[in-house]
This record gives structure tokens, sequence and C-alpha cells, in this order.
């Protein structure tokens, strides 16, 4: 499942993009294995076909895994703010945005490495080969 999972990630944000291949995938791990990190890859996925509704209760079962993670958390949350400004539900994307902005604060500084802006846009147009190097880690991307 953990496989299936990193391999839907890789499919739905590094190209060539294939979202419902990708979705497959993290079903299937689901279908394994019932954890919050993969319903985040379901979450974000989803999102990203922009189903926005079955994309919430997705990424809101991922918070379990996340919330504290300046990274990876950092990035559901936004996330989160996203789908719940499609939604129109404007005091939700607030919350979800202000989390994600205290998360991005801890993240740690490089030293000698200029900081990251906040907005830092995600990696969408890299090739499956610069996954394996700069991807999240196995275990990680919203598993």
């Amino acid at each position: 499942p953990s496989v299936a999972n990193n391999l839907a990630w890789v499919m739905a944000f590094y190209q060539p993009n294939d979202l419902p291949q990708a979705l497959n995938l993290v079903n299937a791990a689901l279908q394994k294995e019932n954890k919050p990190e993969y319903h985040g890859t379901k979450g974000h996925i989803l999102a990203e076909m922009q189903k926005y509704q079955e994309a919430l209760p997705e990424l809101e079962e991922a918070q379990r895994a996340y919330a504290n993670d300046p990274r990876l958390g950092s990035q559901l949350f936004k996330r989160l703010s996203d789908v719940c400004e499609k939604l129109d539900m404007k005091q939700d994307a607030k919350r979800y945005k202000d989390k994600a902005d205290e998360l991005t604060a801890k993240m740690p500084k490089r030293p000698g490495a200029p900081a990251a802006p906040p907005t830092a846009p995600e990696k969408k147009n890299e090739t499956p080969a610069a996954a394996a190097t700069g991807g999240p880690p196995t275990g990680s991307p919203m598993k």
C-alpha cells in the first residue's frame, strides 16, 4: 500500500500527470490499509481534479497524520484552505491558511540558504526521475 500511495503521488504531481490512474492507485492502497496519510494523497488528487466536495473529508482525515509536521502539514493545510475557498467556506479557509502559515514558520532553515517564500509553488512539472530524488520521502507524501 505504501508503494502504491507513493506512486499515486508521483503520477499526480510530476509530469506526465495521470490523475485518474493516481486516484485508482491510492484507492487500492486504502482498500489494503486505511491510513490518514493515504487519505491525504487521495484528497490532494481529488482537489487537483477539482472535485472539492469529495476532497475535503479526505484532506480533513489526513490532519491526524500531519497536524504538527512543518513541511507536509503546511502543504496539507494550504490545500485545505484552497478547497474551502472553492467551496465558499471562508471561515474554514482562513483557519486552515493560518495553520499552514504557522507550520511554515516552524520549518527549519538550512544554514546559508535563502528562506523559501511561504507560498512557494508545488513541484508539478518535474519528471518522475526528479521525483525520486526531490519528491516527498517514502512514507510521507500525504500517504
